[in-house]
């Protein structure tokens, strides 16, 4: 019985994909405004206010009177209702059309497409747009032609950075905390 390597262990990988996650968001994080400040994007800001569990009505402090009720807290559960209908549909539908066997192979082009967009947003942070198109084409058509789980983790990471740096300064923290209890009851 030989012993492993210790690069082939997958806690070590995990741990290496973990700090290259971090190092990632923390990157885009530190360039996303001055980003957004040299192309004039216009990001709406979310509210001034303490985050609280359960949305609460704005007082007066002087008085105590309500000036504003207290927002619906259902009120991001419908958007959420509806996406995830219209994704079991859609399921529903690639199922009755797509022959199973077909289906892998839309499921990689999907995942292609996914790996090299968030290439695409990532790097052009930093880069030419149009280097940075040609790196995420390159490094989609090598883990379509050549899937590796390094390479995998390491795009998947980057779709996840980028969708995160796009996305996440549009939702509530109320829509986000929603959000994420969904994703770890589904993980």
């Amino acid at each position: 019985m030989t012993k492993k390597k210790w690069f082939i262990k997958p806690l070590y990988w995990s741990i290496i994909i973990l700090i290259i996650a971090q190092a990632l968001t923390i990157v885009s994080v530190w360039h996303q405004q001055p980003f957004l400040d040299d192309h004039q994007i216009y990001v709406p800001t979310q509210p001034d206010t303490d985050i609280v569990i359960w949305p609460t009505p704005v007082t007066d402090p002087d008085t105590g009177e309500i000036i504003e009720p207290a927002p619906d807290p259902t009120s991001s559960i419908g958007v959420i209702v509806i996406y995830f209908a219209v994704v079991i549909a859609i399921i529903a539908i690639v199922f009755a059309v797509i022959p199973l066997k077909a289906l892998s192979v839309v499921f990689k082009c999907l995942f292609t497409i996914l790996f090299a967009w968030g290439v695409i947003v990532l790097l052009g942070i930093w880069i030419n747009i149009w280097v940075a198109i040609g790196l995420a084409v390159v490094l989609a058509v090598c883990w379509f032609i050549r899937p590796k789980i390094w390479l995998h983790d390491t795009l998947m990471i980057t779709s996840m950075v980028s969708i995160a740096s796009i996305f996440g300064r549009f939702i509530s923290p109320w829509t986000a905390m929603i959000l994420l209890i969904l994703m770890a009851v589904y993980d």
